[in-house]
């Protein structure tokens, strides 16, 4: 449901990261996970697009020193993140991982940042 806000809707939209051949690895991850997982995730969903931003932690995440991305927790028997940026009322769905450290690896900021790129070229 969305939030009223002086006669006016606000909505948030959700849209993952898609190649130039149309795939999209971050939803392919997310339907790869197991269906408690793909839950919760839809939940997490639900309220970005209800509150977006506002809804903060444990939900969303700013990543520090990756000022424009966020992170989305998933928590859980199988904890994941899900890395996406904030544009114009839209969360983009850069990357996705199991989280299996305390901080995110080099490498999964390293892939939401090349994508990253590639959405705002």
């Amino acid at each position: 449901m969305p939030v009223k806000t002086n006669a006016h809707y606000v909505y948030w939209r959700i849209e993952y990261y898609e190649t130039s051949a149309g795939r999209s690895p971050t939803f392919e991850f997310v339907e790869k996970l197991p269906l408690e997982t793909q839950g919760r995730i839809r939940n997490a969903f639900r309220l970005l697009e209800e509150f977006g931003p506002r809804i903060g932690l444990p939900h969303l995440k700013s990543i520090k020193n990756y000022k424009p991305l966020y992170e989305i927790r998933i928590l859980g028997e199988a904890s994941v993140r899900l890395i996406c940026v904030l544009q114009k009322r839209t969360f983009f769905i850069l990357h996705g991982f199991r989280k299996k450290s305390q901080s995110i690896p080099k490498r999964e900021l390293k892939t939401a940042l090349k994508r990253l790129k590639t959405i705002n070229s």
